[in-house]
């Protein structure tokens, strides 16, 4: 088994020189030798700038559609699957940016970022205030790390290590899931209605966003909400409520299952009247509403469609 893991990319059969000192910086984690995974671009054979004192393992991954960021993924999953390191290793760059936090997620490893110092195989520095402070932290068996570019060598000397290839295919892609959240009919516009439902984590949680629909349907109401309900699919891109959205000027609106943080409710300096409608007597969306209703859910808001429809 060896120690660390560093991967590299390759351009078109270049490699930057941040891949070479990030093998130096995994010298400094590791008391054994040192196994690289190379991606890239293209079908140029990179390995033969690798053969670095002390890398003695190099896992070159192929296939096709390694373009798409998901496969090249699955394959370095493989690969750390393979080799089995205490530590992985990144440059700090727009390559290591976009895998290393995706790969630890994917393994549950932690991770440290834009390091730039290690004194020994568990402690590490990262600088701060544009190097004015410097801060000092432990990084635990296992974990994954990018290290900042110019502040190591590149690596030198020479070794023979064996070359592997680690294969990615269609076959290796997850399976299609449709999200249960879905929207068919658009509602009014947000900016342009004087009723806008709210549709906040708790409708979320309580998996009731047909009844929220409803309710905004018997209405004719439009349908906003606060950025999870945005990132969920049950509320459109364009009608986040908020700091971070649009400012409505509606007569009413009605939060459902909406907690009320400070973000959310300085989009509704323009509102008239706020009714909030919530499982948790303690929101701080209660307070600030004119009406509140507490209570289920699941039950409150079938019980306001049906009213409202009926009205």
């Amino acid at each position: 088994m060896s120690d660390s893991l560093v991967v590299v990319a390759h351009r078109r059969g270049q490699l930057h020189r941040a891949n070479l000192e990030a093998l130096t910086a995994a010298t400094e984690l590791t008391a054994a030798g040192i196994a690289v995974a190379v991606i890239g671009d293209g079908d140029n054979d990179v390995t033969s700038q690798l053969t670095r004192d002390p890398v003695d393992r190099i896992l070159e991954l192929t296939g096709t559609g390694l373009h798409t960021g998901y496969r090249t993924l699955r394959g370095l999953v493989k690969i750390t699957q393979a080799v089995d390191p205490a530590h992985i290793v990144f440059p700090h760059t727009s390559v290591g940016l976009e895998y290393a936090p995706a790969l630890a997620t994917r393994l549950d490893r932690p991770l440290l970022t834009d390091i730039t110092g290690i004194s020994d195989q568990t402690t590490v520095h990262r600088e701060h205030h544009d190097g004015t402070e410097e801060a000092t932290l432990t990084a635990p068996e296992e974990s994954v790390l990018t290290v900042r570019p110019g502040r190591w060598g590149r690596a030198t000397g020479h070794s023979d290590p064996p070359v592997e290839t680690v294969t990615v295919s269609a076959g290796d892609d997850p399976t299609p899931r449709r999200l249960g959240i879905q929207r068919v009919t658009p509602t009014p516009d947000v900016l342009d209605t004087s009723v806008v439902v709210g549709i906040g984590r708790g409708v979320l949680v309580s998996e009731t966003v047909s009844e929220a629909m409803a309710v905004a349907d018997a209405l004719d109401a439009a349908v906003g909400g606060t950025r999870p309900a945005v990132a969920a699919g049950a509320v459109d891109m364009t009608a986040p409520i908020g700091s971070y959205g649009v400012t409505p000027a509606a007569d009413v609106y009605i939060a459902l299952g909406i907690s009320g943080s400070p973000r959310h409710v300085a989009g509704l300096s323009r509102v008239e009247t706020i009714v909030a409608v919530a499982d948790d007597p303690a929101v701080p969306m209660l307070r600030i509403a004119d009406h509140g209703i507490v209570g289920d859910l699941g039950t409150l808001l079938p019980a306001l469609a049906a009213q409202f429809g009926a009205d």
